[in-house]
């Protein structure tokens, strides 16, 4: 129970960090946490979700009227927010993070600006005096609730011609080898973890797959981004489109803008996988030398009676490149009001 002081200052002190659980439809916040600090007039909150599944939902931070600003923790991109609400409690921003994610969003003073304060589509990139710029990942009606000063409009449009969803699959070339295995080479019809099978159960190090795909007129156009998703994936994956980098991918959810270097008609896609030593480690039957090079900061093996709980570990961690593999289209729209 709580003490009558503690009683009065959540009657007149609102939270820092606020979720309506009520409108979300959940009882707690399992993972949702943050850090508030102040710097000069600018209010820096750091959030994070520290739970293995998505989450989406608007949050109601205690600022009031100032402009909004996300900063990528993980490619330093600042970019201005245009989507929140205004509320006597503070600003709702809605929030998309990943399982294990985080992000920065900043509160800055400065002049007021048009922005959405509802909406269905799936984000907002900027606001204009007289128009909207907008992505949408799928075909549909959405509607824009947007704030100009004090006055309001409400438009809606409809978008028909975002293409499906691309998925790669065919003949996968599949390459594993290192220092403590023998090579691997394989014609894959479809992924699947190494752990899986008894040829690569024990693979511990880098993979290679390679495929080629085919894409149509329609993926490759001036108003569609490209979204790879290499699906499940155990653990890191190094992506390769034509022979040029798209990045690594070791966050859950995580995906690879792959849009300036695919090309219309066939195209190379690479992915280097690399997963953790457990597999290897778990084919152990006995304690192994430690290398020579090593044996001067390292010490000789010990002899042992018993043998570590990791030999003979099991089950195996998903690894590999298990999918699906797909490539998402983005429709980016430009809507006047």
């Amino acid at each position: 129970m709580l003490d009558p002081f503690l009683k009065i200052l959540k009657k007149y002190i609102k939270p820092d960090f606020g979720i309506d659980f009520a409108f979300e439809e959940i009882r707690k916040n399992n993972g949702l946490s943050f850090l508030h600090r102040k710097i000069d007039n600018a209010d820096l909150y750091f959030v994070t979700n520290i739970q293995d599944k998505h989450i989406s939902m608007p949050i109601n931070f205690r600022v009031h009227n100032k402009n909004v600003w996300n900063w990528n923790p993980y490619n330093g991109d600042i970019t201005k927010l245009f989507e929140y609400s205004n509320s006597e409690t503070g600003m709702k921003v809605p929030i998309d993070l990943q399982a294990w994610e985080s992000t920065i969003i900043i509160f800055e003073e400065g002049d007021v600006t048009p922005h959405v304060n509802n909406s269905n589509i799936s984000k907002i990139v900027e606001v204009s005096n007289n128009s909207v710029k907008a992505e949408a990942n799928q075909n549909g009606s959405y509607f824009i609730n947007i704030v100009n000063n004090i006055n309001e409009n409400f438009i809606t449009t409809e978008i028909s011609d975002v293409p499906s969803a691309f998925v790669i699959n065919g003949n996968w070339s599949m390459t594993l080898e290192s220092d403590h295995f023998k090579k691997v080479e394989k014609e894959l019809s479809y992924l699947t973890s190494w752990s899986n099978e008894a040829d690569t159960k024990y693979f511990s190090g880098t993979g290679k797959y390679d495929i080629a795909f085919k894409l149509r007129d329609e993926y490759v156009s001036n108003d569609i981004k490209l979204e790879l998703d290499l699906g499940k994936l155990g653990n890191i994956g190094e992506v390769e489109i034509n022979g040029k980098s798209a990045g690594t991918i070791w966050m859950k959810g995580q995906k690879s803008d792959i849009t300036y270097l695919v090309k219309k008609g066939n195209n190379q896609l690479t992915v280097y996988v690399t997963n953790t030593n457990i597999n290897r480690v778990s084919s152990f039957k006995e304690i192994v030398p430690v290398p020579e090079n090593l044996v001067d900061k390292y010490g000789e093996a010990m002899t042992t009676t018993s043998l570590p709980r990791e030999f003979g570990f099991e089950p195996l961690p998903p690894s590999g490149l298990i999918g699906p593999v797909t490539i998402n289209p983005i429709k980016m729209v430009k809507i006047h009001y």
